[in-house]
């Protein structure tokens, strides 16, 4: 079983420290490494990556979306969607719409 550890701190109690290698953040951590290598290689089989199809997957169900609201969506940077996008672009799988609000050059 899972030893149980208290630990004082000045006005609560934290009681019930799992095992590390059963704690959630890993347990999901080794789903995840189980189940994304298939879908990894279904997607390399149409040329993209688990980033860009995450943002597929977000622009397919909204059809229109922006910057800031498909990196919340996808758990991706902004730094990192740039490039995603630019990609996607040249491969004519997305469109990049300027904002008729934004008027930075």
């Amino acid at each position: 079983m899972y030893e149980l550890f208290t630990y004082e701190f000045p006005a609560q109690k934290v009681q019930a420290m799992i095992a590390f290698e059963h704690s959630l953040p890993m347990r999901l951590y080794r789903l995840l490494d189980a189940v994304m290598p298939a879908y990894r290689a279904l997607f390399a089989q149409h040329d993209l990556t688990e980033p860009q199809w995450r943002l597929l997957r977000i622009v397919w169900e909204r059809e229109r979306v922006t910057a800031q609201d498909a990196a919340a969506a996808t758990l991706l940077s902004p730094q990192s969607l740039v490039g995603i996008v630019d990609r996607l672009s040249a491969k004519g799988l997305v469109t990049r719409l300027r904002s008729v609000d934004d008027r930075r050059v």
